[in-house]
């Protein structure tokens, strides 16, 4: 093969390449979220990516319904119509942060500051149900007449995760368990 055929190749791989690469460092430097989920059939899983922060597995099908950009949370609907919420986000982006409130102690804030927000709008008790000091993470129930939800917060390498769900087919333990399952299987 000649040289010239050589460079030629080589060029052309360069201008297919140079607008991926333009375009993954615009994701960085603006935040923009590549956001993708695949469910495998073999495994009965789905995977949800939420780029630059995450890849979760999630047991099961699941289906995107809606996504909030303010919150970075985006909605499913499981087969048995349980109602699941992941959300992925900078620390930097809470108005109480600050770089020394990292790890638990970030995530003890997070849930003072959403929690009570949350039990407010929504009349309900709130209940730490579970926490976890190592693998920061607060999991508590916001509980009224009508009006059940297990939330998750957790916090690793600066990015605070939450997740939600809600369901008339499982039982506490299922959705603690499944919300904590969630969690750990980043970490």
């Amino acid at each position: 093969m000649s040289s010239e055929m050589i460079h030629s190749r080589r060029n052309m791989k360069l201008r297919h390449l140079i607008p991926f690469l333009l375009f993954a460092l615009s994701c960085t430097a603006s935040r923009t979220l590549l956001i993708s989920d695949t469910y495998d059939v073999e495994k009965d899983m789905t995977t949800f990516s939420m780029l630059p922060y995450e890849i979760i597995k999630i047991p099961g099908r699941w289906t995107k319904t809606e996504f909030r950009p303010s919150s970075n949370q985006q909605f499913f609907i499981g087969p048995d119509s349980t109602k699941l919420i992941i959300g992925f986000t900078s620390y930097d982006r809470y108005e109480f942060s600050k770089p020394t409130l990292v790890g638990f102690d970030f995530v003890q804030q997070l849930y003072e500051w959403d929690s009570k927000y949350l039990a407010e709008q929504a009349k309900a008790e709130r209940k730490i149900i579970s926490s976890n000091k190592d693998k920061p993470y607060i999991l508590y129930n916001l509980k009224n007449n009508g009006l059940n939800k297990y939330l998750l917060y957790g916090y690793k390498n600066k990015v605070v995760y939450s997740f939600i769900i809600d369901s008339n087919k499982l039982n506490e333990e299922e959705m603690i368990r499944f919300l904590e399952s969630l969690y750990l299987s980043v970490y």
